[in-house]
């Protein structure tokens, strides 16, 4: 699904995208909205 990311530094990175999913049963998509913040570790710095 959509994602975008933004890298406001070398080692961190934050992005935020859309899911979908089917249910089973009732048949119906759910949507769900996500954030996510990462941080590159590295033992050369």
């Amino acid at each position: 699904m959509p994602q975008i990311g933004y890298r406001p530094a070398p080692h961190w990175l934050v992005a935020l995208g859309e899911q979908a999913s089917r249910q089973q049963g009732t048949g119906q998509t759910g949507w769900s909205t996500w954030l996510m913040i990462e941080h590159e570790f590295s033992d050369r710095d």
